[in-house]
């Protein structure tokens, strides 16, 4: 393959990735990655709980799991002070209210813990809804409104 021809297809797939995310960079693009990460993986479960898919209890565990690795570390890691970069959907007030912020966060990872130890479909309902409320109250406080 050409020089031109591999440079002209890295470049379409770096602004397809870029395009993904509204042209978001650094920080800001990896924590957007990683929240989308965690909408897939809310996604798949409530597919499952939902009846869209086959109830699949190994994978509500490794996909809450997931979810549950955003722990104190990680957070710190990508939501440096002022990281307000556009596109963000951060708001300033991560910042200014980062304990907070921080303990909502726990909630996450603690809710996700929770469903990954537990995830019979008995049980995964509740736990699936305390999930997902912790997400909610997170967007409601620290996240920009969609338009």
């Amino acid at each position: 393959m050409k020089p031109a021809a591999i440079a002209a297809i890295a470049t379409l797939a770096a602004a397809t990735i870029a395009f993904a995310h509204g042209g978001a960079t650094g920080i800001v693009k990896e924590r957007m990655d990683q929240m989308s990460a965690i909408a897939k993986a809310m996604k798949a479960i409530g597919g499952m709980l939902k009846g869209a898919a086959p109830y699949d209890a190994a994978r509500v565990s490794t996909l809450a799991g997931e979810i549950a690795t955003l722990d104190d570390s990680r957070l710190n890691h990508l939501f440096p002070k002022d990281s307000l970069m556009k596109p963000t959907e951060a708001r300033a007030e991560i910042w200014s209210d980062w304990p907070r912020f921080s303990d909502q966060a726990r909630d996450m990872q603690q809710a996700a813990i929770a469903l990954a130890n537990k995830p019979d479909q008995a049980t995964a309902g509740p736990l699936f809804r305390n999930l997902a409320q912790t997400c909610k109250a997170c967007h409601a406080d620290f996240r920009i409104k969609k338009q």
